[in-house]
């Protein structure tokens, strides 16, 4: 496409680096301006991929072609400035404002696909016309389909004008199709488990022995797609849906972030920690420092997601492990204190082959205990060839919170899979690698490990909060996940001489059962997510203790609900270092100043420590798409707003 159609904004086909949103920015009019950039600049984006998969013809028709997609662009110039010219200069755009942007995308969405419809049609026109103007019209009209369409063709067994017709259209649509299917460019470097399966998938489309279906007919492999040719208005723009969450992925830098918390003991003096959001590619790889056959860093991650890749909460056309990252926090001391992985669920809900969806699963699920067991080796200095060769399997607790909604009723008539089913694919995918004298293949070599998994799941959006939906089909499971917990802790305990750090393990693990007694017993106060983050916090000080547990936690994307676990936990953690010890549930629920401390250190983690930059890193907006369930501890309105943003924009 040439210069004067791209001028318009930067490309979302340019890298996109993460970029730190000031707490007062994020629902600022400038914010939603920048929605909107990134938005529409996937529309221009895969406006280009389209004109340069169709070009290569020559005379009149390359330059009414080209004049097509002019057009189109100039299209789509108008949808965005209409949108552009309903946003309201200010500062903090109130809710009515973000819903009315939220409303103004979702149109603009199928606009922008009758955009590129009527450019698809009118370049089949074109191809297969021969300049004559009555062809144009007819096959424009066979494009569209429909009884028009169909008398045409009938039309065409006595009639030379529709015959040329007809025959014009198949020529357009099979060089069109044919188009669709141009190679991509053979691999520079080495590329990524995650590219060569993407150039395998597309590479089976064009052979014939695979299709698309799983990313609406569109695939992208470094930067370049290809779109399989429909003239449906509606599958135009399911293919704009899937172009934006596979450009996402794809075009997004994910390089550690790295913050600086600062908050006051119980003296009034200054306290620092450093949080850290580490993303599984190469900076996870640099992080741990396990070291490979080399003697350099391994490149575990690098080699499935590449150095600064990943994979967006809105891509699950891809079988690897989405949005996974290492969050952790350390005090002034340098001393970790805090270590978890977090990232979203294995299963894919768009999936309607079970037995598809659940190898998926497993593959995710594997790649989140080899990072497991990464941070391991990594904590005991060991390389992947140590490990490989030891006579003795390497032990590992794994505990893994989801905070899904499991519930029977969405399941009923659901496409595809549902909370319910995706959480039991994640952990049966989960299990299947637990056990002793297992082997966890890593980097190629065979490493013996015996693997202890506790799968724990606690709903915490509005319909488990609100109506307690999905807590009686996750509580058998939890039950089985606090008894596999509370040996390894009562283990650790045990072991402990008589004193401080003894009683607050104690207290802690008394919390975590109180808050588990039965399936709703979590639910009670105003922290539906103090069960887990203590869960977290108990697998981070058994760690400490015996070296040998780690931790994960997910929902479905990875960003919002996984985002405010994040940050409670890491509170948590924050008042264990000051305090001495993790505050109780009573404390939690009735002590004002502990709940004080608790907001006072929760609204700058969630604001400021990178979980809304890992929002905007998946989805371009910026903001938790939580309801108000989740005001914790009666965070204050204008804080919750804040941390909210804009991402009531977005569709995942």
């Amino acid at each position: 496409m040439n210069s004067d159609i791209t001028i318009h904004r930067p490309m979302a086909t340019e890298q996109m680096a993460p970029v730190q949103t000031p707490q007062s920015q994020t629902r600022s009019s400038a914010t939603a301006h920048e929605r909107v950039n990134n938005f529409m600049g996937h529309s221009y984006a895969l406006l280009a991929h389209l004109e340069e998969q169709n070009s290569g013809h020559t005379g009149e028709v390359a330059v009414q072609v080209n004049n097509i997609y002019l057009q189109a662009a100039s299209d789509l110039f108008k949808i965005e400035a209409q949108i552009k010219h309903s946003i309201q200069e200010s500062p903090n755009l109130s809710k009515k404002e973000v819903k009315e942007l939220a409303k103004a995308l979702k149109t603009a969405e199928k606009d922008i696909a009758k955009v590129l419809q009527k450019a698809q049609i009118d370049v089949a026109s074109e191809i297969g016309s021969a300049g004559r103007a009555e062809l144009k019209r007819k096959i424009a009209t066979l494009a569209q389909g429909g009884f028009k369409a169909k008398f045409i063709g009938l039309l065409a067994l006595v009639s030379s004008t529709n015959k040329a017709a007809v025959d014009g259209f198949k020529q357009a649509k099979l060089s069109m199709e044919t188009a669709s299917k141009k190679a991509f460019a053979e691999p520079v470097n080495n590329e990524s488990e995650v590219q060569r399966d993407q150039r395998t998938e597309f590479n089976n489309f064009r052979e014939g022995v695979g299709n698309l279906k799983r990313r609406a007919g569109i695939i992208g492999l470094n930067g370049v797609y290809r779109v399989q040719v429909t003239f449906s208005d509606k599958a135009i723009q399911k293919q704009f849906k899937s172009f934006i969450a596979q450009n996402q992925s794809q075009k997004t830098e994910r390089v550690t972030i790295a913050r600086d918390l600062t908050t006051q003991n119980a003296k009034g003096e200054q306290v620092q920690f450093k949080s850290k959001l580490v993303p599984l590619n190469k900076e996870f790889d640099s992080l741990v420092n396990v070291k490979g056959e080399d003697g350099a860093a391994s490149r575990v991650f690098e080699n499935i997601f590449g150095e600064k890749g990943g994979i967006s909460s809105a891509n699950r056309q891809e079988s690897h492990l989405i949005n996974g990252w290492e969050s952790n926090l350390s005090d002034e001391s340098g001393t970790r204190i805090y270590q978890a992985l977090r990232h979203g669920i294995t299963s894919d809900k768009f999936e309607t082959d079970k037995d598809v969806r659940q190898a998926n699963s497993k593959k995710a699920a594997g790649e989140l205990l080899k990072a497991a067991l990464m941070q391991q080796l990594g904590d005991q200095g060991l390389s992947l060839e140590d490990a490989s060769r030891s006579t003795s399997p390497i032990t590992l607790n794994f505990n893994s919170v989801s905070l899904v909604t499991p519930d029977d009723f969405r399941a009923i008539g659901s496409k595809g899979a549902n909370e319910k089913n995706m959480l039991f694919d994640q952990t049966d995918a989960l299990h299947s690698y637990a056990g002793t004298n297992k082997t966890l293949v890593v980097d190629g070599l065979h490493i013996p490990i015996n693997l202890s998994v506790n799968t724990f799941n606690f709903g915490v959006n509005v319909g488990a909060v609100g109506y307690g939906l999905g807590t009686i089909n996750q509580y058998e499971q939890n039950v089985k996940a606090l008894q596999g917990l509370e040996a390894q802790a009562q283990a650790a305990i045990d072991k402990l001489p008589q004193g401080m750090q003894k009683d607050n393990l104690k207290e802690l693990l008394g919390d975590i059962k109180s808050l588990m007694a039965d399936r709703k017993a979590y639910l009670d106060g105003d922290n539906q997510y103090e069960v887990g983050a203590k869960i977290i916090n108990l697998s981070n000080q058994l760690d400490q203790l015996n070296g040998n547990t780690k931790c994960a936690f997910n929902c479905m994307s990875g960003k919002d609900r996984t985002g405010m676990m994040d940050g409670v936990a890491k509170a948590f953690a924050v008042m264990r270092s000051i305090n001495g010890k993790i505050p109780t549930h009573e404390d939690l629920k009735n002590n004002e100043e502990i709940r004080e401390q608790f907001r006072s250190i929760l609204v700058p983690i969630l604001l400021e420590m990178g979980g809304i930059d890992i929002t905007e890193i998946n989805t371009s907006a910026t903001g938790y798409k939580v309801g108000k369930e989740a005001q914790l501890a009666q965070l204050p309105d204008d804080k919750f707003l804040e941390m909210l943003g804009l991402a009531k924009t977005t569709s995942s």
